[in-house]
């Protein structure tokens, strides 16, 4: 699954408006459009939250048709997967704290995007349900965002450098550095 959603943007009087058709409820609003996409993720975020403490399906993201897609963060999106791949397979955070030795409650907070957790643990947890944490690195190339990314923290470093990944300083463990927002280009 790509943990990926498009929005739209909607200028009004004091800034832009922004909601995901893909994802009920997530909608913000920013003064420019970098600050409406910054408040967008964090709203779409949060009602990911919600919809893992309430069991329910995460929707995929449609194409993005030209429009600004919002990518989750890996941490973010790698406990989206665990909750995807529990419910896949029917699994609830009881049976798997049995199979990982582990707190119910240790198990929702792995789970939940609002909470931190160490992506090995939820890569320990997706091999128990059968699953692999696969991570990728695209190059950017001519798909930038319209606008630089604001500076968030708990970010990757930027991928928009025609440097290789090992040629980046490594990402700093508190601080800022870009999210990861595209304008989706023929898609």
């Amino acid at each position: 699954m790509r943990f990926a959603w498009p929005a739209n943007l909607s200028p009004d009087a004091d800034g832009f408006h922004i909601e995901f058709p893909d994802v009920p409820g997530a909608h913000s609003w920013g003064g420019t459009e970098a600050a409406a996409l910054e408040h967008g993720e964090e709203a779409l975020v949060s009602i990911l939250s919600s919809m893992i403490s309430d069991g329910e399906q995460i929707p995929a993201g449609s194409a993005a048709q030209g429009r600004p897609e919002v990518i989750l963060r890996p941490l973010d999106a790698a406990k989206v997967a665990l909750h995807c791949a529990m419910l896949a397979k029917g699994v609830g955070s009881s049976e798997l704290g049995r199979l990982l030795d582990m707190d119910e409650k240790a198990v929702r907070r792995l789970r939940d995007p609002l909470h931190g957790s160490k992506i090995e643990a939820i890569d320990s947890a997706l091999l128990a349900l059968g699953w692999r944490l696969d991570v990728s690195v695209v190059q950017v190339g001519e798909r930038r965002p319209k606008h630089p990314a604001p500076r968030m923290p708990r970010r990757v470093a930027s991928a928009r450098s025609n440097k290789s990944p090992t040629e980046h300083a490594p990402a700093p463990r508190s601080g800022s550095s870009n999210r990861r927002v595209r304008k989706a280009v023929g898609e």
